[in-house]
């Protein structure tokens, strides 16, 4: 079988040169013998120049005399050098959008960026950044619940931080400018305050580890007239006293464990105040306030500790004793 061919010319087009990057934006203040150029092909420029409190473009390159000013060049006859700015068309896409300028070229009303990644320093006095609102030193975000009128939100201030909750009209609000209102009418100064009027809402802490834990000052428990405090598997406080001292506001349980004679001081008057004790076989005497060998009994500035076990209870003005065994 013939072995059928055929034969053909194929030819190669030389590889082409890059093409022209094309010129880029150069600002700087207008000077006297200063070469300026158009960004025609070729140059790796084009000059805007700021003269008189004013934008000029570079539409014919030259060297800038003194006599001939940007403002002289456009009002005179001769041969145009350069443009003022208000006739530009094209400001806002060639100088705001596809060229990288200073925060320092702008001073401009209404402008609107998108797309726009900012490092550095941002100042703002009013306004908004996405979903947040700055008015007045303060800076605040709410949403809509779905389906509702309703807003959740929060409000920061250098004073105080507020989230809030118009559906339930829960509040928390953390800060040194935050007060609260007590049952009594008492208004006091509160690093945190919670606030959730909605009978069915309140507060939830759920954890494995210790879900609360409390140090300073004094603790409060202040439920309605029609209300109740339910606490589940109390530990009071435990000290072991050996040498005359003062009880302290938050002693609990304590035991005297002296062997000698020994003065214990009571602690300030406060209503409630519930203290049980233990003595083994030393002598204890307490002092230091308006006692009551029992209720209705004599009042007494010292007292004995004749029973082993037994408590005292501040009852008013008055620290009653009352003994077990």
């Amino acid at each position: 079988m013939p072995l059928v061919t055929r034969t053909g010319q194929v030819s190669f087009a030389p590889k082409g040169d890059k093409g022209d990057k094309g010129a880029r934006i150069r600002m700087r203040v207008w000077g006297a013998s200063v070469s300026y150029l158009e960004g025609k092909q070729g140059q790796q420029f084009y000059d805007i120049v700021l003269y008189d409190n004013l934008l000029y473009l570079c539409i014919r390159s030259h060297t800038s005399v003194s006599t001939e000013t940007p403002k002289q060049n456009v009002a005179s006859g001769k041969i145009k050098y350069w443009e003022v700015a208000q006739s530009w068309t094209f400001i806002a896409t060639k100088l705001l959008l596809t060229e990288k300028i200073k925060a320092s070229m702008i001073d401009a009303d209404g402008i609107r960026a998108v797309n726009v990644d900012i490092s550095g320093k941002i100042t703002a006095d009013s306004g908004r950044i996405g979903p947040f609102s700055i008015d007045s030193g303060m800076l605040s975000s709410k949403t809509l619940y779905e389906g509702t009128d309703s807003h959740v939100g929060f409000n920061l201030s250098a004073g105080q931080i507020e989230f809030y909750n118009e559906r339930t009209f829960a509040r928390v609000k953390i800060g040194g400018n935050t007060k609260f209102v007590t049952i009594e009418g008492i208004s006091y100064d509160a690093g945190i305050d919670i606030q959730s009027p909605n009978a069915m809402i309140g507060m939830h802490i759920k954890t494995l580890s210790i879900p609360l834990f409390v140090e300073g000052g004094n603790i409060f428990l202040h439920p309605n007239n029609d209300s109740y405090v339910s606490l589940h598997g109390i530990v009071g406080n435990w000290r072991n006293i050996s040498v005359s001292t003062s009880l302290n506001n938050n002693d609990d349980n304590v035991m005297f464990i002296n062997t000698g004679n020994i003065e214990v001081t009571l602690p300030p008057d406060v209503p409630g105040h519930t203290i049980y004790f233990k003595r083994m076989s030393g002598g204890v005497r307490l002092t230091g306030g308006r006692i009551l060998p029992a209720p209705g009994g004599k009042e007494m500035s010292s007292i004995d500790l004749d029973y082993a076990s037994g408590f005292v209870k501040c009852m008013g003005n008055y620290w009653v004793m009352f003994y077990c065994g």
